[in-house]
């Protein structure tokens, strides 16, 4: 007998797979199936596919199917899955003929629904060896499909399912890679391409993810099952039909389950209808009593039981009685208690959302402001700097742009003796010009300083809102204490925004001096 850890190619495992019950087969051939859909989307999408208008929809529903048809086999569940293999094979063909070359794991996923189709059929015969002989051979076409393009890794996820089946685990609450999944990143790149195609194909993605880690997101089986037994003439038809008839099914089964729901009205009028019952036995225990004494004395021991069964069944009744009552101020209790602790945790997720983004915002602009500060302030050291230069280096242009228009000491020197208006308009520009930036720079400062405060704000008020959903979800919402709380909670959170540190600016100084002056006293 080939062992698990033996199991590494095709051969290993039908020499494995033909000991085993055929729900064995089953769940393998399936489950490989569904490991490859990654790359029966990737073919979807290509450029050359999506001209042609091609779907994937035909070989998916096989893949719905066999994983069902796996979990629950069932009569109808096989006709449903020889109904989408035989669909998916006229899908395929037209495929090829419009040379659109369908990969791989469309053909295993037709593969894995045949598979459903004949260990039904083996299962039916009185000798059946020719059937499961059928039943192996197409797990291991389903495999083939696979193998060369996931390799190593698929291997190992077949060891994995085999060890989980031969110990009569659940193998359907396992992920379908439990090491290396090699398809993920295709996977992570097509889903919101996906979700993203016209005809909302989100019933696929969110299905495949819960067959990718049942753990995490366990799949609901009865609305599988219901999706899959839809019937034939759906699927034939448009994406947006089959998704109409899935939300169809999703409604269908939420009211199903929401009328067996236990309401406590239900509860009270069936209360009341036993309370009937029981007077109704009390009665005819009262009459039972009136005609022991005209009894003969071989009754007296049937008297006594009676009288034993009143007994008990007065406390009995009481008993529910008070049960009841109970469960009814548990349950009423209990109920406030998520209502309150829903409709606080609903007013303040809005809030929170508010103060992260504007958290982020502020944070983004302190930085931006304080990089336009070292901006400025490297600007003003250069202008310092160059002054300093053209004072002490510029001998001969400080002269010229200073003196008065014809001044020549040799020739002229009368002249020099004036006013020089180009003089005092050079200097004051220069000198405009720095206090110009050393007042953007100090308002740069400013921002900055701002930004920050109201980030350090937002912060504190996120952190204050999440700390007060924590204790509203502990259900302690509706005591006295708690709604003294929640009003200096609201008070914290809800106080208006300050603006920071900026004030209001008087306008720019043109003289340097009093521009310094005012920069200090500040």
């Amino acid at each position: 007998m080939v062992e698990i850890s033996e199991i590494v190619d095709i051969d290993s495992l039908k020499a494995w797979v033909k000991d085993q019950p055929l729900e064995v087969a089953v769940a393998i051939a399936a489950r490989t199936a569904l490991r490859g859909i990654p790359l029966l989307w990737q073919w979807a999408l290509s450029d050359l596919v999506s001209k042609h208008g091609a779907t994937p929809l035909a070989c998916l529903r096989c893949a719905l199917v066999a994983s069902v048809g796996a979990r629950r086999p069932t009569g109808d569940l096989r006709v449903a899955a020889g109904s989408a293999a035989y669909a998916a094979e006229v899908d395929l063909d037209v495929s090829r003929k419009q040379k659109l070359d369908p990969p791989a794991a469309a053909n295993a996923a037709c593969a894995a629904a045949y598979t459903i189709v004949d260990s039904m059929d083996a299962a039916k015969e009185s000798d059946p060896k020719n059937l499961v002989s059928t039943v192996h051979a197409s797990v291991a076409r389903t495999v083939s499909r696979l193998e060369a393009i996931e390799g190593e890794d698929l291997w190992s996820a077949i060891r994995g399912d085999c060890e989980a089946l031969s110990k009569g685990g659940d193998v359907w609450g396992l992920p379908l890679w439990p090491e290396q999944n090699p398809l993920n990143q295709i996977w992570l790149d097509l889903r919101p391409r996906i979700i993203g195609l016209p005809g909302e194909w989100y019933f696929w993605v969110d299905w495949y993810d819960q067959m990718l880690s049942p753990g995490e997101n366990a799949p609901d089986w009865d609305f599988l099952e219901q999706v899959a037994l839809i019937e034939p003439n759906v699927w034939d038809a448009e994406p947006e039909a089959v998704n109409a008839a899935i939300e169809a099914v999703r409604k269908a089964l939420a009211q199903e389950r929401a009328r067996h729901f236990i309401d406590p009205e239900i509860l009270e009028k069936r209360s009341r209808e036993l309370q009937t019952q029981l007077l109704s036995l009390r009665d005819e225990v009262s009459s039972l009593e009136a005609r022991l004494p005209v009894l003969s004395r071989e009754n007296e021991a049937l008297h006594q039981r009676l009288s034993a069964m009143s007994k008990e069944m007065n406390a009995q009744e009481a008993s529910f009685k008070d049960a009841f009552r109970d469960l009814k101020e548990n349950y009423k209790s209990k109920f406030e208690t998520a209502l309150a602790s829903f409709v606080e945790d609903q007013k303040i997720k809005a809030p929170v959302e508010l103060w992260a983004a504007k958290e982020c915002e502020h944070t983004r602009r302190s930085e931006a402001a304080w990089m336009r500060y070292l901006i400025y302030l490297f600007v003003v050291a250069a202008l310092i700097v160059s002054i300093v230069l053209v004072l002490c280096y510029g001998n001969e242009a400080l002269e010229q742009v200073l003196t008065p228009v014809g001044c020549d000491p040799m020739t002229r020197p009368e002249l020099c003796n004036g006013f020089s208006f180009r003089g005092m308009i050079v200097s004051g520009s220069a000198l405009t010009l720095l206090t110009l930036a050393l007042w953007i720079a100090r308002l740069q400062m400013k921002v900055f300083i701002s930004e920050r405060h109201l980030a350090l704000d937002a912060r504190e008020r996120r952190a204050f809102a999440q700390a007060y959903i924590g204790l509203i979800n502990e259900g302690d919402s509706v005591t006295k204490d708690a709604k003294d709380q929640r009003a200096l909670v609201y008070a914290a959170l809800f106080r208006p925004s300050s603006d920071g540190m900026i004030k209001e600016e008087n306008g720019m100084d043109p003289s340097l001096t009093a521009a310094l002056s005012k920069l200090l006293s500040k």
